[in-house]
C-alpha cells in the first residue's frame, strides 16, 4: 500500500538545473516504491516514507521530480512489465528514477549520503548537454552580400530591421528542402502544399535547402547568413499527390488562392526548350499553362521572380517562337540570368536576351545544403550540410529575390504600398551594377540594395485639378471636360488614371475628355497618380449633373393654320442645337429652319392655295436624317397665354366651336424619361381652360381629347434646364 506523505517541505524541481543547485539522478529501490513529486510524494509504507523524508532533509534536497516527463509513473511501470514479459529478462522500472536538486556546495556529501542509503540503488550527477561540433561562420565568404559592385549590398540591408525582409512572405517553387537544417529551423507550416503538392526527394541534391539558405539562413554567428533572414519563408513542390505527377502550373495556381499583393514567388524550375537535347533548358513560362498561372499571380499583385534556365539560349532567337517577346506576351515576372561572381559577365550556360531583367551570382555561392563540400556531405548529415559551389540561375534567383524583398520590406515598414514587378525592375535596373561583357547577351545589372533604397522617392506624387471644381453643378449634357495633371517632385509618374463614378457605374476618363454629364445625379471624379517608387496619391472632385435625358428621334407637336400660312412646332434632342431642320410637305422639302438651343423647332410656311390641296397636305420635319411621321394641318385650339410660375407654366387656351361648359382630358407627353400623364380639366362655356404644367427634365408635347376628338396643342414646353 502506497502512503501519502502529508507534509514533506520539498519544492518541485524544474526541468532544468537551477543556478543555485546541482541535479542528481537517483534510482530508488523497487521495494521503496517512491512515487509522486514535491509535496505529494508517496512511498510503499509509512516507515519507508519517513525514511525518504529524513534522507531528503539530510541531503538537503531543494527539489524532487520524476525523471521521466511525458508519461505517468503508472504508464512507466506498465512499460517495464511489458518489456520484461517480451524479453524474458528483468527490466528496470523507470518510474523509480528521480531528479533531485541539491545546493551546489552540498553535491559531494549528498552523493555520498544517497549512495550509502539502503533506499537508493544508484545516484550520480545528471549529465550536462554537450554541444555538437561547431559549424564555422562562413559569412565572410558570402561575397554576394558585399557592397556593390561586388555584391548586392545585403550587408547594408542587414543593419536595418526595416530591410531584413520582415513582413514579406516568399514562396519557393522547389522540389524539396530540409526545413530542420541547423541554419534554417523552419516550422512544418513552411510547406504550403497542404498534402496536394508533396516534396519530391529523389534528386537528393539539397537544391531547395541551398536556395532557402541564400535568402533566409539565420543570422546566428555560424554557418551562413541569409540576405533577408526575417522573411516568412514558404515552399511548395511542383509534384502532385499521389503519384508525384509534375504540375508546376497547378502548384502556382494553387498558390494564387493563398497569397496577396506584395507577396513574392520564386520559381526554381526550368523546362526543356525547342532543341532536341535533354538539357536545352528555358524558363518555366515556355509552357503556356505555367505562363497563364504566373500571369494570374502577377495580376494579383504578387511579385514573381523566375529563374532564366541553364540552357544557354538567346531568348530573342526565332526558335523561341516569340514566347519571350514582351510585345507578344508578358507574364510580368522578373526573369533572372546568371552572371560571373567576379566579372558579372553572362556565364556560358545562362539564358540571355531582352527578356532577362536582372542577374545574380551564377557561381561560387556559399550557402546551406547543396553537395556539402564544406561540411555535412555524409548520409544523415543534411542538417549540418554547407557548400561553397552552388550556382546556376538557381543561385542567381534567390539573390535577386533578396534584393526585391529588401525593397518591399522597406516600403512595408513605411506604411507604403508594395511596388509592382515592373516598378521593381525599373528601380533595380536603374540603380544596379552594370553587367560585364554586354556584347555576349543581356542578363541585366546586379542589384544594389543600397542604391535602390536611396532611389525610392519619399515625397508622394501630386494631382492638380483644373476642372471640375469641387461641388460643381452642371446642366444635363453640358460640355465640360475633365482637366487634371499628375506630377512628382522626386520621380517619374508611372501611371495617372482617372475614373468617374456616377449613377450608371464607374467609367475610365482621361484628362481633356468630356465629363459624363449625360448621366444625371451625383458624380465622383477620382484621379490616382503612382510614381516609380510605388507611392500613390488619390484626389477626388464631386459634382452634380442635373436631371435630363436623351430624346430618341424627332417629334412633330402640331401643325396649325395661321391664315394663309401653316405653323409647325416640333422637338428634337438639344444635342442637335443649330442643326438644319427641313420642313417637308408631301415628300418635298419646302423650307428649312434651325434647331433652337432647347431642342425646339418652329417654322411658319405658306399653305397650299387651294382648299383641296391644303386639306390633303401632310407635313414632316427632318433633322440629321431622322424624320417625324406625317401630320395634317389641324386647328381646334388657340393658345391665349403662357404665364411663368415657379417651376412651371400656366397655359390658357380656347377650344373652337364650344358653347357650353364641359371637361377635357389634357395629356402631357415627355419626349424622353418620364412616361406620359393625363389630367381632367374644366372649360367654360366659351371653351376657355387653364392648366398648370410643371417643367420636367425633358421637353413636353401636349394633346387634348374632348369626346372622340383629339386636338394637338400648339405648344412645346422645353426641359427645365433651359428655363433658368
Amino acid at each position: 500500500m502506497l502512503l501519502l506523505l502529508a507534509a514533506v517541505v520539498v519544492p518541485t524541481a524544474s526541468g532544468s538545473d537551477s543556478d543555485a543547485g546541482q541535479v542528481i539522478e537517483v534510482r530508488f529501490t523497487g521495494t521503496t516504491e517512491v512515487r509522486g513529486s514535491g509535496t505529494e510524494l508517496r512511498a510503499r509504507s509509512a516507515g519507508e516514507l519517513d525514511r525518504v523524508e529524513s534522507l531528503l532533509a539530510a541531503i538537503p534536497a531543494i527539489g524532487i521530480e520524476p525523471l521521466v516527463h511525458g508519461l505517468t509513473q503508472a504508464e512507466a511501470t506498465e512499460l517495464s512489465i511489458d518489456a520484461s514479459r517480451k524479453s524474458g529478462e528483468a527490466s528496470i522500472n523507470m518510474a523509480n528514477w528521480y531528479r533531485i536538486t541539491v545546493p551546489a556546495e552540498a553535491t559531494i556529501q549528498a552523493l555520498a549520503d544517497l549512495r550509502a542509503s539502503p533506499l537508493v540503488s544508484y545516484a550520480a550527477k545528471a549529465p550536462e548537454p554537450v554541444a555538437p561540433p561547431a559549424t564555422p561562420d562562413y559569412f565572410p565568404y558570402q561575397n554576394y552580400l558585399d557592397p556593390a559592385p561586388t555584391g548586392i549590398d545585403s550587408e547594408f540591408a542587414l543593419a536595418d530591421p526595416a530591410t531584413r525582409g520582415s513582413g514579406v512572405t516568399v514562396v519557393d517553387l522547389e522540389y524539396a528542402w530540409t526545413r530542420t537544417h541547423e541554419d534554417l529551423q523552419l516550422p512544418p507550416s513552411t510547406d504550403m502544399g497542404e498534402g496536394q503538392y508533396i516534396q519530391y526527394t529523389a534528386f537528393a541534391d539539397e537544391h531547395g535547402t541551398a536556395v532557402f539558405g541564400i535568402m533566409a539562413a539565420r543570422d546566428n554567428g555560424f554557418g551562413v547568413t541569409g540576405a533577408v533572414p526575417d522573411i516568412t519563408l514558404k515552399g511548395i513542390s511542383p509534384t502532385m499527390s499521389p503519384g508525384y505527377g509534375y504540375n508546376p502550373a497547378g502548384a502556382l495556381a494553387f498558390l494564387a488562392s493563398r497569397l496577396t499583393a506584395g507577396d513574392v514567388v520564386l520559381i526554381e524550375q526550368q523546362l526543356n526548350g525547342p532543341g532536341p537535347g535533354t538539357t536545352d533548358y528555358v524558363p518555366l513560362e515556355w509552357n503556356q499553362a505555367s505562363f497563364d498561372a504566373i500571369k494570374q499571380l502577377s495580376n494579383m499583385g504578387v511579385v514573381v521572380v523566375e529563374t532564366g534556365g541553364n540552357g544557354g539560349y538567346d531568348l530573342d532567337s526565332p526558335e523561341l517562337l516569340g514566347r519571350f517577346d514582351r510585345n507578344t506576351r508578358d507574364s510580368d515576372a522578373i526573369l533572372v540570368g546568371a552572371g560571373d561572381s567576379v566579372t558579372r559577365a553572362p556565364l556560358w550556360f545562362t539564358s540571355r536576351g531582352s527578356r532577362i531583367d536582372l542577374q545574380g551570382y551564377g557561381n561560387n555561392i556559399f550557402t546551406t545544403g547543396g553537395n556539402g563540400n564544406l561540411q555535412g556531405a555524409g548520409p544523415g548529415q543534411e542538417d549540418i550540410r554547407y557548400t561553397n559551389n552552388f550556382g546556376g540561375t538557381s543561385g542567381a534567383g534567390p539573390i535577386v529575390t533578396s534584393a526585391v524583398v529588401s525593397v518591399l520590406s522597406f516600403l512595408k515598414s513605411k506604411g507604403r504600398p508594395p511596388m509592382t514587378a515592373d516598378q521593381l525592375v525599373s528601380l533595380l535596373r536603374a540603380t544596379g551594377t552594370p553587367q560585364g561583357s554586354p556584347g555576349t547577351g543581356q542578363i541585366g545589372p546586379l542589384p544594389n540594395i543600397r542604391g535602390a533604397l536611396n532611389g525610392i522617392p519619399f515625397r508622394p506624387p501630386e494631382v492638380v485639378f483644373s476642372s471640375p471644381d469641387d461641388a460643381s453643378v452642371f446642366e444635363f449634357n453640358a460640355s465640360v471636360n475633365a482637366d487634371f495633371t499628375c506630377s512628382d517632385p522626386d520621380s517619374d509618374i508611372s501611371s495617372c488614371v482617372a475614373t468617374d463614378l456616377g449613377p450608371d457605374g464607374e467609367f475610365s476618363i482621361a484628362s481633356g475628355e468630356k465629363l459624363p454629364t449625360d448621366m444625371p445625379g451625383p458624380h465622383t471624379l477620382t484621379v490616382t497618380a503612382t510614381d516609380h517608387g510605388g507611392m500613390v496619391t488619390t484626389a477626388s472632385r464631386l459634382y452634380l449633373v442635373e436631371e435630363g435625358c436623351y430624346a430618341d428621334g424627332i417629334f412633330l407637336a402640331s401643325v396649325t393654320p395661321r391664315g394663309r400660312k401653316v405653323r409647325l412646332l416640333g422637338s428634337v434632342d438639344p444635342i442637335f442645337e443649330g442643326r438644319s431642320a427641313a420642313v417637308v410637305r408631301n415628300n418635298v422639302v419646302i423650307a428649312n429652319t434651325s434647331v433652337a438651343a432647347d431642342g425646339s423647332i418652329a417654322a411658319t410656311v405658306p399653305a397650299p392655295r387651294s382648299g383641296k390641296a391644303r386639306a390633303r397636305a401632310s407635313y414632316r420635319l427632318i433633322v440629321n436624317g431622322s424624320s417625324t411621321s406625317g401630320m395634317k394641318e389641324r386647328g381646334g385650339v388657340r393658345v391665349i397665354s403662357i404665364q411663368d410660375e415657379p417651376g412651371a407654366v400656366r397655359i390658357k387656351a380656347r377650344l373652337a366651336g364650344v358653347h357650353r361648359k364641359g371637361r377635357l382630358t389634357f395629356r402631357s407627353v415627355p419626349v424622353c424619361g418620364k412616361p406620359a400623364f393625363s389630367k381632367v380639366v374644366r372649360h367654360n362655356r366659351r371653351g376657355v381652360f387653364s392648366v398648370r404644367i410643371e417643367y420636367l427634365p425633358a421637353a413636353q408635347l401636349f394633346t387634348i381629347r374632348r369626346g372622340q376628338k383629339l386636338i394637338r396643342l400648339p405648344v412645346v414646353l422645353p426641359a427645365d434646364r433651359f428655363t433658368r
